[in-house]
């Protein structure tokens, strides 16, 4: 049989193509004997959101921003090339003519990962709520609604949403938030529990391609990834200026995408392979980012999350609080908004940043990576799909 992923593995983030590179490889992986597609589908609000950035960072930052995005934009396109695209690209409004593609292509359509509930970023209606009868069975894997503030959706919208969570076998979620909207739109759709699959990152592919990261660190930055390095990927300068006076002796601070003067190199042009690199290679993470945390976490560097989402609050958890809290157990490690805002001189920071940095999180982490990626058995299963080899 043919399986069909639906994603954003076009999208200019690290965490989108990699989800969608993680995804595609775990079941490729999990069925040998069939063929795992992703469709290559870009919605055309994303996709005009690219020329957007472009003229944008002209804006702020002259024409060496705009080009700084434009080298960003190939990276991500020459990334595609390891992924298993279909042979028809779509970027169009009709969205019935991708989903007859899919219905005649495939025999089984998965929707997800990442914010494919967000419609804020795709337009609705939305190619990842499809409102189409499919005579092929539909799910969702590890879908997120972050960023939609959904109780203020109109109802005729949420019904609709509704019907098409009660048509798919299973809506698999990546959090509770998510899990909430489904209900929202409908008591009766089937939800499950997903984890992100970039848990399941295939260490070889990337690290065989990435291995070219350590010549171009050292030549371009004169930065060695054997040496003994924070990365920090927060917004928080004050942070930064602290972390570099009570570490900098003994570690190199490395903002990665967020600009510090206080740290020792600043690295921005990365593709998704070479991200995950720096990121292993690290002695910790201070970050903001979602999939900074999953990839750090999954990989064995420790990590303390610095969440400045405006969405979480009493209606609305954010995902960085769902994974750290909910998920891992580690809510020590993790700080809401007005935490992150000030902290700077609470010792009790540090003193976390000095356990972690000593190993004393390591098996906790491991359990939590470990217990959390468990859940796509669950999923499989679901599916119904028995490989060749395995019947």
């Amino acid at each position: 049989m043919r399986i069909g992923i639906l994603t954003f593995h076009k999208a200019i983030n690290y965490g989108a193509y990699l989800q969608a590179f993680s995804l595609s490889k775990k079941l490729q992986e999990q069925f040998p004997n069939h063929e795992v597609e992703i469709i290559d589908y870009i919605a055309p609000k994303e996709q005009n959101r690219k020329l957007y950035m472009v003229l944008w960072n002209v804006k702020h930052h002259g024409i060496k921003g705009g080009l700084s995005e434009l080298k960003r934009i190939s990276v991500f396109k020459s990334m595609q090339k390891y992924l298993p695209l279909s042979p028809q690209s779509f970027c169009t409004k009709n969205l019935n003519k991708l989903f007859s593609y899919i219905d005649k292509r495939y025999d089984m359509l998965i929707i997800g990962s990442d914010a494919v509930f967000n419609w804020n970023q795709t337009k609705f209606p939305t190619a990842f709520i499809p409102d189409y009868r499919f005579s092929i069975p539909v799910y969702t894997y590890a879908a997120s609604v972050h960023g939609l503030r959904f109780y203020s959706v109109s109802h005729d919208m949420l019904q609709m949403c509704g019907n098409v969570f009660e048509r798919m076998k299973y809506v698999g979620v990546r959090d509770n938030c998510s899990e909430q909207f489904v209900k929202v739109c409908s008591e009766k759709a089937k939800t499950i529990h997903c984890c992100d699959p970039t848990l399941f990152i295939d260490k070889n592919t990337i690290y065989n391609n990435g291995i070219n990261v350590r010549n171009r660190l050292e030549k371009r930055y004169k930065f060695s990834l054997d040496s003994k390095y924070i990365v920090v990927m927060a917004p928080n300068n004050n942070m930064i200026k602290e972390i570099s006076r009570r570490y900098g002796n003994e570690y190199k601070i490395v903002s990665v995408f967020v600009k510090s003067a206080y740290s020792d190199y600043y690295i921005a042009d990365l593709n998704p392979f070479e991200w995950t690199v720096v990121l292993k290679q690290a002695a910790m993470v201070i970050t903001s980012y979602f999939h900074g945390t999953l990839l750090s976490l999954v990989q064995g560097t420790p990590t303390i999350v610095l969440d400045y989402s405006g969405y979480c609050d009493e209606q609305y958890e954010g995902k960085l609080k769902d994974l750290m809290v909910t998920r891992f157990g580690l809510s020590e490690l993790y700080y809401d908004k007005s935490e992150a805002e000030n902290f700077v001189g609470e010792n009790a920071f540090y003193s976390r940043v000095d356990t972690l940095l000593s190993g004393g999180y390591e098996k906790r982490i491991s359990d939590a990576v470990k217990r959390e990626s468990e859940t796509f058995n669950n999923f499989i299963k679901l599916l119904g799909v028995a490989d060749d080899q395995k019947k």
